[in-house]
């Protein structure tokens, strides 16, 4: 029987944390994802912009004056460059075959962002639990995860 090298990436908009499940006894060793912004190269949303937004008059005339809001929610989009960051770097990952099978563990809104950049190889491979554990222990972590292991094994047809 061949041992199934299975990553857990526990991931959220913002922090990832790669786990690789070795051996048949299923210990675990923490790991890097290769190809995320290092946290230093994230631009923070407050250095992006001044603290207050500029003023104009109103075009109406009377001289009120305005505040302008932004375009952009800088929050939003360095949130959405990571989460790509993140699919992109499993998509590279699975086409190097580095797992045989991924469990994803990330809030719901992250989850179906990712699913929209991850590749059908991916995400043939992959099962998912639809929680926040970024911050939680890693013994929680794995808890989670072997539930939902277990689950997924007992829920799929026997071969015959």
């Amino acid at each position: 029987m061949k041992n199934v090298r299975t990553w857990i990436d526990v991931t959220d908009a913002a922090h990832a944390q790669l786990f690789i499940q070795k051996g048949a006894d299923g210990g675990w060793a923490a790991a890097h994802l290769n190809g995320l912004p290092a946290v230093d190269d994230r631009v923070q949303s407050h250095t992006d912009k001044s603290d207050r937004p500029g003023r104009s008059f109103s075009s109406s005339g009377g001289g009120i004056r305005h505040a302008i809001e932004s375009h952009s929610d800088y929050r939003k989009l360095e949130k959405h460059k990571f989460t790509l960051a993140v699919a992109n770097a499993l998509n590279h990952a699975a086409l190097g075959r580095e797992f045989d099978r991924l469990v994803l563990v990330a809030p719901p809104r992250s989850v179906g962002e990712l699913r929209q950049s991850l590749s059908q190889q991916v995400q043939a491979s992959m099962r998912v639990l639809e929680k926040d554990l970024t911050k939680a222990p890693s013994g929680e972590i794995r808890d989670e995860v072997n539930e939902l292991l277990r689950y997924s094994r007992l829920s799929q047809p026997e071969s015959r």
